[in-house]
């Protein structure tokens, strides 16, 4: 059965800088490369892609953690399995575990974004199809494409998104003994958290099918480091 026929694809762009963060979105992307999802079987990214360890192959990077940006292994590798979600969202596969960032992620909208850690935090998405489908990727010279493809073109298929609240942020004060006595700085800008409702509308003939869902941002705090 020929896979040739492209069921929902997704794009996003990464930087060249930090290349530590380029070649690990390379390298994932690299690993689900024409992964096969049977009929009813389900595709772990974890599982897929592996350990984020130097083992692997995967380099240090900035990953966000607990709303923060920090050193990390594997940094860049949420935008692989971000854009395999926005992809897999477009097909009409079904979206069995799912997470977002503790923070917006510049590279996807609100509500699209998924994060990943090996090997609690997974994204698993789910063939509902009578046909197998295929992941296939392309990462080079910054621009990440994610498709699925599959024996047929599937149904017509509607993401949409819609922001139900904005939540403010706060202001947090670390004492910094390193900074000279009143000096202020700011180590990290706040960001609003925000609920988006994330809505796929599926046509096929003459039946319609809505399925709607709340994705949830907390707010990351602003936070000011005084000499003390």
């Amino acid at each position: 059965m020929a896979l040739d026929q492209t069921l929902g694809s997704y794009s996003t762009r990464y930087s060249a800088y930090p290349r530590g963060r380029a070649h690990n979105v390379e390298l994932a992307a690299q690993k689900l490369h024409t992964v096969v999802i049977a009929p009813g079987e389900t595709l772990s990214f974890n599982e897929a892609v592996g350990p984020r360890t130097g083992r692997q192959g995967f380099r240090r990077a900035p990953v966000i953690d607990a709303g923060e940006l920090v050193p990390g292994m594997g940094g860049g590798v949420c935008q692989v399995a971000s854009t395999l979600h926005g992809a897999a969202l477009r097909a009409g596969l079904e979206i069995v575990e799912a997470q977002p960032h503790s923070r917006p992620a510049g590279y996807m909208p609100l509500g699209l974004d998924t994060a990943v850690s090996w090997p609690a935090l997974d994204l698993a998405i789910a063939n509902r199809y009578d046909f197998p489908v295929m992941v296939s990727t392309l990462a080079h010279d910054g621009e990440l494409v994610v498709e699925i493809v599959g024996a047929s073109s599937g149904p017509d298929i509607e993401i949409s998104r819609r922001v139900l609240t904005r939540i403010g942020f706060r202001e947090e004060t670390v004492v910094d003994p390193t900074l000279a006595p009143g000096e202020r700085r700011v180590t990290q800008n706040g960001i609003r958290g925000a609920h988006i409702e994330v809505t796929r509308t599926t046509r096929e003939g003459d039946e319609t099918t809505i399925e709607s869902h709340v994705v949830r941002y907390p707010p990351t705090p602003r936070i000011v480091r005084v000499g003390a």
